[in-house]
């Protein structure tokens, strides 16, 4: 026995009736929105800040798109880039301080040249800032700050003595500098230098006799262990301090995630409360007889068992319907029988009985 309907799979093609015999539709798996299977990430603040202090970043810091600081690695850059800008703008105002006494009450040629070619780094630092290569400039920069120190240390007379000493804890500014601006394995890169630094310069600088006195009862390691081990720690505490940061930036990102995954478990729950509803009332009125009932199609999770739904009311009522015109057929052939009968009887006078409807 054939089917009365037979179905039909694939696409519908343009101007068909989904309502019409031969149309199913295939159960879909519903998707997000944006249809790649992820919900959206949300906005990302990208706060303005005004006054001196907002030009000031517009100028140095690095700029940003909000889709782009979506990603908790360009966020965590364009935190370095705007501290970097901070400390750029702190040296900017010292060095303008520190440039007079380079012409009172003499002119200084070594101390103007120093603060020119401070200042040029600097430049050249916030050009490649605001240009987005944070940690080339985050480099630049550390490197300023180390090399001043290295000047100062090297400046003549070319010998140490005990009053020298403390400038190799100065040492400690880069390194804690390193941490701050760049990736963390960088404060430990720039302990090791400057430690490097600290040991080859005592012990190839001459030393005047107050050194070698001192040496002579406290050893070249004595004199290594304060600078080296203050710095080390220093390198340490960074170190740790830049994972926590880290760490910090990718749980947020994490935590919003699971936030927009109950946000659209939530969504997805009421509407389908809202679908099965609406299915429910089409099926309370097609149990009370209402086969015309049909369920409104809607975006959601349910569209394709409205849809299978719908079709299926639909093959019902036109079977309904057929059924009712083969009985209304069915009752006129017997009619039609009873006529042809009285006119083989010869009764033609008998009136044709009417057909019931």
């Amino acid at each position: 026995m054939s089917q009365p309907f037979p179905p039909v799979s694939g696409p519908a093609p343009m101007g068909f009736d989904p309502f019409s015999p031969g149309f199913t539709v295939a159960a879909e798996t519903p998707t997000p929105s944006n249809g790649s299977g992820n919900y959206p990430p949300p906005e990302a603040p990208s706060p303005v800040r005004r006054g001196p202090w907002g030009a000031w970043l517009r100028m140095t810091s690095p700029h940003h798109t909000p889709e782009e600081l979506r990603s908790a690695i360009v966020r965590e850059q364009m935190r370095r880039g705007q501290v970097l800008s901070g400390l750029l703008l702190i040296v900017f105002i010292f060095v303008a301080l520190l440039f007079p006494t380079g012409f009172i009450p003499t002119p200084a040629p070594g101390l103007i040249g120093g603060l020119s070619f401070v200042l040029l780094m600097l430049c050249v630092c916030a050009v490649f800032n605001r240009r987005g290569n944070v940690t080339t400039a985050s480099v630049l920069f550390v490197f300023c700050i180390a090399l001043a120190i290295v000047a100062n240390i090297l400046t003549p007379p070319p010998s140490l003595g005990v009053g020298d000493l403390p400038s190799y804890d100065l040492f400690a500014i880069p390194v804690v500098l390193a941490g701050v601006l760049l990736p963390r394995s960088y404060s430990v890169i720039t302990w090791a230098a400057v430690s490097l630094f600290s040991a080859l310069d005592l012990i190839l600088t001459p030393a005047r006799p107050d050194l070698v006195l001192y040496l002579k009862t406290v050893s070249i390691y004595g004199v290594l262990a304060r600078p080296i081990v203050l710095s080390g720690f220093l390198a340490v505490i960074s170190w740790i301090a830049a994972g926590s940061v880290q760490r910090a930036i990718f749980q947020e990102d994490k935590n919003a995630e699971v936030e927009r995954a109950y946000a659209a478990l939530a969504d997805q729950k009421r509407r389908l409360e809202e679908a099965i509803a609406v299915i429910q009332g089409v099926h309370a009125r097609v149990a009370n007889g209402d086969l015309a009932a049909r369920a409104p199609i809607v975006g959601g999770e349910l569209v394709p068992l409205t849809i299978s739904l719908n079709l299926m009311l639909e093959r019902l009522n036109r079977l309904q319907i057929a059924e009712n015109t083969l009985g209304n057929l069915e009752m006129s052939v017997q009619h039609l029988s009873q006529v042809l009968a009285e006119l083989a009887q010869g009764r033609i006078a008998t009136p044709v009985p009417a057909a019931q409807n």
